[in-house]
């Protein structure tokens, strides 16, 4: 599983965008905080300040289901 932590997500958001979406940590925070009460992630590692998160079975089976919504958002 791919462990990443809020900034490296947000850092990744931007790149994944050609720059075009460089998200704040006021929109990342609380998004994690709902996909790790849906189930959709869990935090990783060693409990720190700077939490680690990975997507779980649930959460990748949802993404996959959703991979063509996701693949449109990305060609915009």
């Amino acid at each position: 599983a791919v462990r990443m932590k809020a900034a490296s997500a947000m850092q990744a958001s931007e790149e994944m965008t050609g720059g075009a979406y460089a998200p704040s940590p006021g929109a990342v925070y609380p998004t994690l905080q709902l996909l790790a009460d849906e189930g959709a992630i869990e935090e990783v590692g060693e409990a720190s300040p700077r939490k680690a998160f990975a997507a779980t079975a649930q959460g990748r089976q949802e993404l996959a289901d959703k991979a063509g919504e996701v693949e449109a958002l990305f060609a915009r």
